[in-house]
């Protein structure tokens, strides 16, 4: 699944790519932003770590697990 994080005075997104349950990290995230303080801490598929503070993300968006499509099919 794809998780992209908007965040304030920065001017690109932070985009990663998890294994988790989906309703685990969104139960996870939305109990963060309900607190309004601390940090999320989220791993990525490739093991990396992200602390990403709470006061600053602007929007949260989580995409649906799947696979990628590679190619010109129609």
């Amino acid at each position: 699944m794809e998780i992209i994080f908007g965040l304030r005075q920065a001017p690109r997104e932070l985009a990663l790519h998890s294994n988790e349950d989906p309703t685990k990290v969104k139960a996870a995230i939305a109990t963060a932003l309900e607190q309004r303080k601390g940090v999320i801490d989220l791993t990525d598929g490739q093991g990396n770590d992200y602390l990403i503070p709470v006061k600053a993300i602007t929007y949260v968006q989580i995409g649906a697990a799947g696979s990628r499509r590679v190619g010109f099919g129609s």
